[in-house]
């Protein structure tokens, strides 16, 4: 079931969502608004319209002191990768549990964006050295268990295959 429809532009939810999702992300009293515009975030995501919609250019721009300037070429995905890594560097420690769906939000859209202004795409740099390495980590403790037992069965990470689409998407 979708909850876009073909008459309404979806960009308009993107804009108060990275307000809230960036105004809200470090006060403990605020993290259930963080939740529920991560909820949001995710199922949007999982949306075609929404995610090709989101390469439309950046008409409003944010009233907060702590982001980043855009360029004026900025999409709306940029301001949501920039946001999302406000969340994840600067948010509060209960937001934790959040990464897996904000990564997950990128890879739903990743494959629908077209383009991505430098200040994003430093900000994804960053994000995937952070969630990488703890994947290297696992990578060479896998390596030492098969050399140690061939026959032994590896168990990756279940955020595996978002991380391979974030850096897909760093990629195009």
């Amino acid at each position: 079931r979708h909850i876009t429809s073909e008459n309404e532009d979806v960009t308009e939810i993107i804009i108060p969502l990275c307000f809230f999702l960036s105004r809200c992300r470090s006060h403990a009293s605020m993290l259930g608004v963080v939740h529920v515009c991560t909820f949001l975030l995710l199922r949007l995501s999982s949306e075609r319209q929404f995610s090709v919609a989101l390469n439309r250019t950046l008409k409003t721009r944010l009233p907060l002191d702590d982001l980043p300037a855009l360029p004026k070429e900025a999409t709306h995905a940029d301001l949501m990768i920039v946001v999302i890594h406000q969340v994840v560097t600067d948010g509060h420690p209960r937001l934790r549990a959040l990464h897996p769906k904000l990564c997950a939000v990128l890879a739903n859209v990743s494959a629908f964006v077209t383009d991505v202004a430098k200040p994003a795409a430093i900000k994804l740099v960053d994000l995937l050295d952070r969630f990488a390495a703890p994947l290297c980590k696992h990578a060479e403790t896998a390596e030492l268990t098969m050399a140690a037992n061939p026959d032994a069965k590896l168990i990756w990470p279940p955020m595996m295959s978002v991380y391979c689409d974030c850096a897909r998407l760093l990629i195009e």
